[in-house]
């Protein structure tokens, strides 16, 4: 059902009240925000999603939000480290690293670290693509660590694709990337890890 821009979602009455939380939903009375709530709640939100040329999807307040008030609140859909890092421990993101992958070469805590279901994303990737890292210093940054959140991503193309559907509507911004030159040099450093896997350039990249 359709509602006029001023007119109370319940009924369709002439509507002078919003709901206090998000400014958007209206209503002719009390009562009728009171009945509408168990409908309204689910989708209460002090912002709207709005689309453009430059931004893309993005969203807009629609009414003022403090500072430091928590509007959403979600899971990561991937985790993965910074671009340009030192080795690290890919299963609980410690500088700590005592531990040498035999699968794929890369650089755990230990070898029993809580974390290793979160390194056998890539390790099984790295493995299918035939060639393993090979980190011989630990204090300074390795670009080699740039694959491994594209892999982590590449992962859930064919392990959780409700992930992988959330991850592909997101905004990519993809032209205007191609535009600068860290582009290129971000596309060399990946192809060289991800190379020998299956996978199209434009989900890699």
């Amino acid at each position: 059902m359709l509602h006029k821009e001023n007119s109370c979602v319940l009924c369709d009455k002439q509507a002078e009240q919003r709901c206090g939380n998000c400014l958007v939903a209206r209503y002719c009375s009390r009562e009728h925000q009171k009945e509408h709530w168990k409908v309204h709640k689910a989708c209460c939100f002090p912002c709207r999603i709005e689309h453009d040329k430059i931004l893309g999807r993005h969203l807009i307040a629609s009414r003022d939000i403090k500072a430091g008030e928590t509007i959403i609140s979600e899971a990561p859909v991937v985790v993965g480290p910074q671009n340009y890092t030192k080795p690290m421990c890919l299963g609980c993101n410690s500088d700590s690293v005592k531990f040498k992958c035999n699968s794929c070469g890369f650089l755990l805590c230990s070898s029993d670290c809580p974390g290793s279901i979160n390194h056998q994303r890539e390790c099984q990737l790295i493995q299918q693509g035939g060639k393993k890292a090979n980190i011989k210093v630990v204090d300074k940054v390795n670009p080699i660590y740039q694959c491994i959140t594209p892999l982590r991503c590449l992962w859930m193309k064919e392990k959780a694709k409700q992930k992988w559907e959330i991850l592909m509507a997101m905004e990519d911004h993809l032209a205007e990337r191609k535009k600068c030159e860290r582009y290129h040099e971000v596309q060399i450093l990946e192809y060289r890890s991800i190379q020998g896997l299956h996978f199209g350039w434009e989900n890699i990249i």
